[in-house]
């Protein structure tokens, strides 16, 4: 018999804190739009137990998952390896990190980031503790009005990016985009009590001329599908996909179009729902296979610099499903290969999952993206690391498939 747990903890910042995503900004926040959470769910089928975590952040790194995993392990009931730990990605969130640069309440970003980890661990406690027979139900539509590729291909061969504001005669093409907005439903006594929602876009809705504290479009979509479904109790998460070449459309910046575009994922939410059918049942299995990703030049330059980043990439089965979570801020066709792999119904692939540091990972291109651009220069992965994602994807859900 499948059980479902659901919490919520809030985990808004206090003032003044160091907000990360744009380098531009130079001050603390100034104030609250709207408040930040984690949201916590958790699994039981008699045999196995899992949790996944949901954080409103531009991510966390690798130190910070290991001591949530050891304060949510126990109170979850579960082993830390069954634990994923991700971020919506939002850039209007606290740095996961000290940021010495920035004129802020330093202190008060120290307090908030040591009692980060407790207060995860609570919801997965909370979650826990919540455990009730649940029925699971996958439905997916598509959405294409709120994102885009921000890499031009350019008819010379170069890369240019959105805000380069390329003459649109030039451009050759655009890169790829992944419009699929999939969904997991949680039932209970026939009522819909949770739902997590996967979709591909930063959450950059606001830019960097925003202080405020703010969960961007992840935030408006969990507040409109709750409205539109009538159900304000309903629990709603939504999981960042692989984004790192994916931002919003234009125009940007504002609150305003902010609730526009979180109300269109929403509503593609709600047909995802409308359509949603249950999960073949299997048992719940978990995985997680190490990445040695080589490291890159400093800068343009993609030649390995010598040494690896060392990682891991998870992997969830729920019934058909399969959710994939990889570290740093993967290119949208990483995403898209490992969602066409064979053995699933669906599977929900996203980054900024157990550890996201730009200062330690950052953006993970395709091979055949280092060409120019934004994303390359800032990696600090050498091409060939898309690959080793994708086939440390296929080792992990092949091990899934094994313990059918």
């Amino acid at each position: 018999m499948m059980r479902a747990g659901l919490a919520t903890v809030e985990i808004t910042p206090p003032p003044n804190v160091p907000l990360d995503g744009f380098e531009t900004r130079k001050t603390g926040s100034q104030g609250v739009h709207d408040p930040l959470f984690a949201r916590a769910i958790v699994l039981d089928d008699g045999t196995t137990r899992i949790a996944w975590l949901i954080a409103d952040l531009v991510g966390m790194p690798a130190a910070t998952t290991a001591t949530i995993r050891t304060e949510g392990a126990c109170r979850a009931g579960t082993t830390g390896d069954r634990i994923m730990v991700s971020s919506t990605h939002t850039h209007g969130g606290p740095s996961p990190h000290p940021v010495p640069g920035v004129e802020a309440d330093h202190a008060a970003h120290a307090r908030w980031l040591e009692a980060l980890p407790a207060a995860l661990g609570v919801a997965l406690g909370d979650a826990a503790a919540a455990l009730e027979p649940a029925e699971i139900l996958h439905g997916r539509t598509a959405c294409t009005e709120v994102q885009h590729n921000r890499r031009f291909h350019m008819k010379d061969g170069g890369i240019r990016m959105v805000w380069d504001n390329p003459d649109p005669a030039d451009v050759a093409r655009l890169g790829p985009v992944d419009p699929e907005v999939q969904v997991i439903e949680i039932r209970r006594a026939g009522r819909p009590r949770g739902v997590i929602a996967q979709f591909a876009c930063h959450a950059t809705a606001v830019t960097g001329g925003n202080f405020l504290v703010t969960a961007d479009w992840p935030g408006v979509a969990v507040r409109e599908l709750e409205r539109i479904s009538g159900d304000q109790g309903l629990w709603v998460a939504v999981a960042q996909g692989c984004c790192g070449d994916i931002t919003p459309t234009p125009p940007r910046g504002t609150f305003e179009v902010c609730e526009a575009k979180g109300s269109i994922v929403a509503h593609a939410m709600m047909r995802a729902l409308v359509g949603a059918t249950p999960v073949r049942s299997a048992p719940l299995a978990a995985a997680r296979v190490p990445v040695r990703l080589p490291r890159k030049i400093a800068g343009p330059d993609p030649s390995p610099a010598g040494g690896f980043y060392e990682g891991e990439v998870q992997v969830f089965r729920i019934g058909d499903l399969a959710i994939v979570g990889l570290p740093g801020e993967p290119f949208v066709e990483i995403g898209l290969r490992i969602k066409a792999l064979p053995g699933f119904r669906g599977i929900f692939v996203g980054g900024y999952t157990n550890d996201y540091d730009d200062a330690e990972l950052g953006y993970i291109p395709t091979s055949g993206e280092y060409g120019g651009g934004y994303e390359p220069t800032a990696s600090r992965v050498a091409p060939g690391a898309d690959d080793l994602l994708v086939s440390a994807a296929r080792e992990a859900l092949s091990r899934l498939n094994e313990r059918r």
